[in-house]
C-alpha cells in the first residue's frame, strides 16, 4: 500500500480482518497534515497521513485508540496506543 493510499484502499485492505475478528464492518477516513500539524488538501505539503478506522458495531473486547507508523530509513517504528494508556 502506498503512503497516499485512499481511505477506500485502506478499508479494502483491512475490512476482512475486522469482519472475521469482530463480525463488524468498518468506516475509514483519511486526513493529511502538513509539517505544522495543520490539515491540508495538498499532497505536496503532506508530512503525515492519518487513517481513522471505526467499527460499525460495538464490541466488548479491547480496542486500539491509535496506531502510528513512522518510516525510519528502510524500517518503520510502530506505536500502538491502547485506551488504558490515555
Amino acid at each position: 500500500m502506498t503512503a497516499d493510499a485512499s481511505a477506500s484502499t485502506v478499508k479494502n485492505a483491512i475490512k476482512s480482518y475486522y469482519s472475521s475478528a469482530f463480525g463488524s464492518n468498518i468506516n475509514v477516513n483519511r486526513t493529511w497534515y502538513d509539517s505544522n500539524g495543520t490539515v491540508t488538501t495538498e499532497w505536496a505539503n503532506t508530512t503525515t497521513v492519518e487513517y481513522y478506522v471505526v467499527l460499525t458495531r460495538l464490541i466488548s473486547d479491547m480496542s486500539v485508540t491509535g496506531i502510528t507508523v513512522l518510516k525510519t530509513g528502510t524500517n518503520a517504528d510502530i506505536a500502538i496506543t491502547l485506551p488504558v494508556d490515555l
